[in-house]
């Protein structure tokens, strides 16, 4: 009781002591922080953001109407900056984007799954993400690397077809898609790590993995005190991962030192294996546990992400029977290695109106900035929502409907829609935008379009009688719907 007393006291004297020092800081400054929302003392905005949440959009789109497209919030003492208008967005994380590109301090639980930061999300922006990031781009990502697994795309493809029909015979012809997305995504990114099969608890244990996602983002310094069930629980997970990958990497170490994976792919943990990194002592190689970080990053953004797509898409499709069946018919009279401008484009309508996250992993800035008559000081953290520009009805007419055609020309070709901010204006940025956009997007789009088309071409999607699909969207590790779409499909006459 007296040790907990003792915690207590502690905590609330570190509390404030942290709040004077900020209070100190910012009101004896003549930096001009962007408005915020009333606070509380020693607690920021916390309570009313703690309500707020799950619903991070919504609450955003209300600080933007009441204090403009720049706000501050507060957690506890330490200020975050929201920017949400597009051109503010352009103006930051492009036009400034050597200031924006670092990331702030991990709290405990990402500093243990990322090997303190050094893995490409979490690394601070220079020398060590610049080498992590090339040797992927390069690497595994590259488009001829992405080619060369197109048979195995078709194999798990095949594996997740079957996976519907039997699931649907035993439900009468309804099923819950979302877990065979998830297997075929996990599946396919396994491949492509270690260029082989592997066990089928690898894909049980990483699929766990996935689900025991903790939020420690509070109070970091005291979550082992306070959580300490929890924290003992990541550890251990920490060292499930370990114990599950670390056995395969030495295997593909030991079978490429003695030639014996002529016959495999090239795989992201063989360029893991030949990178060099430069440090004090010159240059390394990685060793086993940054190895296994790199990789378990590789899995869960890529599998999370274009399986969260590809349940929206679906949900989007049954909703709406016009586009679904014209996307069927062009599918359907395609030879299947040509484009299909009209999949593409409900890809991209999809990507517009449900990008996998609602914001981007936060930027923190590496000196004062101004934006937008504000400024910003060196060291505060930036969040930027991902939708935000996507849905903008400044830039979209009826951006919140769901219209594919929006993405092509009046000769049915593609238009060409900037991703990446090479305008003015941001029109869309599920991939993100500016240093650190997210690198899978070749990989990402290649999957989905690929296996939509295959979904597509094999069934008809429909809505259940007497259930009405529930478009409301809650955040896990990307954002994913509230509640799991139940589909009625049934075998497509070609």
């Amino acid at each position: 009781m007296v040790s907990w007393l003792l915690i207590l006291i502690l905590s609330l004297t570190l509390s404030l002591t942290l709040t004077l020092k900020h209070i100190i800081t910012f009101h004896n400054t003549k930096n001009n922080l962007p408005p915020s929302s009333p606070t509380v003392p020693f607690l920021g905005n916390l309570l009313w953001l703690y309500k707020s949440f799950t619903d991070i959009e919504t609450t955003l789109d209300d600080l933007r109407r009441r204090y403009g497209p720049i706000v501050t919030l507060f957690i506890g003492p330490r200020p975050i900056v929201f920017i949400t208008d597009p051109s503010l967005i352009h103006q930051s994380l492009i036009m400034k984007a050597s200031v924006f590109s670092d990331r702030p301090p991990a709290d405990e639980p990402s500093l243990l799954f990322t090997s303190g930061q050094r893995n490409i999300s979490f690394a601070h922006y220079g020398p060590l993400w610049r080498t992590l990031r090339r040797n992927l781009t390069t690497g595994i990502l590259h488009p001829t690397r992405i080619r060369s697994y197109v048979h195995r795309r078709e194999e798990v493809c095949e594996l997740l077809l079957e996976r519907l029909r039997s699931e649907a015979e035993e439900g009468g012809g309804v099923c819950a898609p979302m877990r065979g997305f998830q297997y075929a995504m996990l599946m396919l990114l396994l491949l492509m790590s270690f260029g082989e099969e592997v066990g089928e608890d690898v894909y049980v244990k990483m699929d766990a993995l996935r689900h025991s996602v903790v939020v420690f983002n509070l109070f970091p310094k005291l979550s082992k005190i306070a959580f300490r069930g929890r924290w003992r629980s990541l550890l251990d997970l920490r060292r499930e991962l370990d114990d599950l990958l670390i056995p395969l990497v030495r295997s593909r170490r030991h079978n490429t030192n003695n030639n014996n994976s002529r016959h495999r792919l090239y795989s992201y943990v063989d360029t893991l294996l030949d990178l060099k990194l430069t440090d004090d002592e010159g240059a390394r190689a990685l060793d086993d546990r940054e190895v296994v970080t790199l990789l378990f990053e590789f899995l869960m953004a890529g599998a999370d992400t274009t399986t969260a797509s590809l349940q929206w898409t679906i949900a989007h499709l049954a909703k709406s029977p016009r586009v679904q069946e014209r996307l069927a018919r062009e599918v359907v009279s395609s030879s299947g290695e040509e484009d299909i401008p009209y999949l593409k484009a409900v890809i991209m309508e999809v990507l517009r109106i449900r990008p996998p996250g609602m914001v981007l992993l936060p930027h923190m800035v590496s000196e004062d900035v101004t934006v937008n008559g504000y400024v910003i000081p060196k060291g505060v953290e930036v969040n930027v929502p991902i939708a935000a520009a996507g849905r903008d009805g400044r830039v979209w007419e009826e951006a919140m409907e769901f219209k594919p055609e929006r993405f092509l020309g009046e000769d049915g070709r593609l238009l060409e829609v900037d991703m990446m901010g090479r305008q003015e204006i941001i029109k869309m940025m599920p991939f993100g935008v500016g240093r650190r956009v997210c690198p899978g997007e070749g990989l990402a789009m290649v999957n989905l379009e690929y296996f939509l088309a295959r979904l597509v071409r094999e069934f008809e999607w429909r809505a259940v009688e007497g259930e009405e699909i529930d478009m409301a969207a809650k955040m896990e590790i990307t954002v994913v719907m509230k509640k799991p779409v139940r589909v009625r499909i049934r075998a497509r006459n070609c």
